[in-house]
């Protein structure tokens, strides 16, 4: 095989751009303590997370799949690489190779939640940490003077009432409750049920998209806390494709589309990749169906700004 350097995953850079637009990978990175010497490291705390991050928005979940990815000039781009072909590696087999591998990734998850000086587990992330930069970051995304923000919780020790809709079908009777401090006065019954209640919905929409097009119930490691920090990557995963859905493709047929329709349309783009003495050249396909909308997303991203 002697063709051109090709990656797969073009899309990856209007992932890493609109990242850095936002700076989500650069907060999440501040949740974890790095142990180890930095004059001894080739990839960096932010690369690492950036990494982990972009390649489960492009698909790949399993800590395998940075093997070859890791081989990815466009991702060693996106995540911020300077060396993306891996040619300046200290070590001869490293060489080739911009990122890291699912070695190094292992040892992340195992390290989660510890808070010593472990000898081989030196990336450490602090659990509570990651929660408070969840709260953090749904308090961002709030919009300034919003008239009213409603939390859906399980317990709560102020004063309820409970709406009942009653309902008999074919197949029986189907009741349905619903427990709230909302006030009687400005949320009537059947506007609170089928009004609130039931937008709910589409935020069990959004669980269900996470847990399939993020791969979120990939939990699978033997210990709670590294299937935490599993959950927290596709978390992250999900927040930048919620703003590259909401911000780059506002207004577009892709508006609405789930994150796996994202990625098939505009992360899975074949491109042809070449470094010249200044800068790495990105050829995409003439043939490309979503070329128009590709570089309007483009377009958009690059006017956010860095953060």
């Amino acid at each position: 095989m002697d063709g051109h350097r090709v990656s797969t995953d073009a899309g990856c850079l209007l992932v890493g751009e609109l990242d850095r637009s936002f700076g989500i990978t650069e907060r999440f990175a501040r949740c974890f303590n790095d142990r180890r010497n930095p004059d001894l490291i080739e990839h960096d705390l932010l690369t690492l997370m950036r990494q982990r991050v972009y390649g489960l928005a492009a698909g790949y979940e399993d800590l395998n799949d940075h093997d070859f990815l890791r081989v990815d000039p466009l991702l060693a781009a996106a995540c911020g690489q300077d060396d993306v072909f891996g040619e300046q590696r200290r070590r001869e087999e490293d060489r080739g190779k911009g990122l890291a591998g699912k070695s190094t990734f292992n040892r992340v998850e195992l390290g989660a939640g510890l808070q010593s000086d472990d000898r081989y587990k030196r990336i450490q992330a602090d659990l509570e940490q990651i929660e408070d930069f969840f709260i953090e970051e749904f308090v961002r995304s709030v919009k300034k003077r919003s008239p009213l923000v409603i939390l859906d919780i399980d317990t709560s020790c102020a004063p309820r009432r409970v709406v009942c809709k009653a309902e008999c079908t074919l197949e029986g009777e189907n009741p349905r409750f619903v427990i709230t401090n909302l006030p009687a006065k400005g949320y009537p019954m059947q506007e609170l049920y089928e009004q609130t209640y039931c937008a709910r919905g589409d935020m069990e929409n959004r669980i269900k998209e996470q847990f399939l097009d993020l791969k979120a119930g990939r939990i699978s490691t033997h210990y709670v806390r590294s299937n935490q920090l599993r959950m927290a990557f596709s978390a992250v995963a999900y927040l930048l494709m919620h703003h590259l859905r909401s911000r780059a493709l506002k207004g577009t047929e892709m508006e609405t589309a789930t994150c796996g329709t994202i990625r098939q349309k505009l992360l899975k783009v074949g491109a042809v990749v070449k470094l010249s003495c200044r800068r790495l050249l990105v050829s995409l396909s003439a043939a490309y169906p979503f070329q128009d909308l590709w570089k309007l997303a483009a377009s958009r991203i690059l006017r956010f700004g860095f953060g």
